[in-house]
């Protein structure tokens, strides 16, 4: 049975999680709608639809607590997603109905997401012959990393051979390009797990210290950054480094405490000046873009 203790910390964890939320609300409707509305981040206020989002938001700050106290790669990749996409993803849906039917897609595949890594932590503590747990354990995580990387090169030398960097001035015209490409429909979806996924197995790579493995996976990020210019990439590397270097199990708790620290500084700043750089670097097009 769980002590008291440990219950009040994870009551304090779900509230500092919550409390980041609406820092990032703050941040949407201070900074972003006015600064990249034409990119269609509108706020058109629906009190259902926002009660829905902050619901969604108590059930995801509790299962971030739920993965957070395990140490394995699946629970690394989990708990991250949770803070660093799920739950900022509620307040695009929050203001913008045009995010709905994506926002629906996201809400099912967390769901299927969950119930494979419940299976996925159920299996892999019995002794059964055949056992999920095996099959999605370290082997598959790499085997999944190979692949996807293999797709990533094999996309950029057919259609962007093998472009490294590209200028920021440019990054326009290289999205304008890509849009246009004859991609198959399964290469682009696979290609948008590539800019999810590689990252955290860059940082956990570094965490890990395996460093000839990260060197590879910084390369692959570079890869994917110069086939179509996209800035988020780019801009994301430096955050992916500063977390892989300040992560170990003793900080772990302190990470969403840092995180909404710095969406509180960005909501603050945005109140008292309508803009924040750390709103625009960080939060933004690190947690707000979908």
């Amino acid at each position: 049975f769980p002590t008291r203790r440990s219950s009040d910390l994870r009551i304090q964890s779900c509230m500092i999680l919550f409390f980041m939320r609406l820092c990032i609300d703050i941040i949407y409707l201070m900074f972003v709608v006015g600064s990249y509305g034409y990119y269609g981040f509108d706020s058109e206020f629906n009190l259902i639809r926002y009660v829905i989002s902050l619901c969604l938001t108590v059930i995801y700050s509790l299962l971030a607590e739920f993965v957070f106290k395990k140490d394995d790669f699946c629970s690394y990749v989990f708990y991250f997603l949770i803070i660093l996409y799920y739950i900022p993803g509620e307040t695009v849906f929050s203001f913008n109905p045009r995010f709905a039917l994506f926002h629906l897609y996201v809400v099912l595949y967390f769901i299927v997401l969950f119930f494979f890594y419940c299976v996925y932590e159920g299996t892999s503590k019995n002794g059964t012959i055949f056992s999920v747990g095996k099959l999605f354990g370290k082997k598959t995580a790499v085997a999944i990393g190979a692949i996807l990387s293999i797709i990533l090169l094999y996309m950029s030398l057919r259609w962007a051979n093998l472009r490294l960097f590209v200028r920021l001035d440019d990054v326009y015209k290289f999205r304008l390009d890509a849009r246009v490409l004859d991609i198959p429909t399964i290469l682009r979806y696979f290609r948008s797990w590539v800019s999810i996924i590689l990252p955290f197995f860059f940082v956990y790579s570094v965490i890990r210290k395996r460093f000839s493995l990260s060197f590879v996976l910084l390369f692959l990020q570079f890869l994917d950054f110069g086939f179509d210019g996209q800035k988020i990439i780019l801009f994301r590397i430096p955050f992916e480094i500063v977390v892989a270097l300040y992560y170990t199990e003793e900080r772990k708790r302190f990470i969403p405490v840092l995180l909404t620290g710095v969406c509180s500084v960005s909501a603050f700043l945005c109140l008292i000046r309508g803009s924040s750089l750390i709103g625009d670097y960080i939060i933004r097009r690190i947690m707000i873009l979908p």
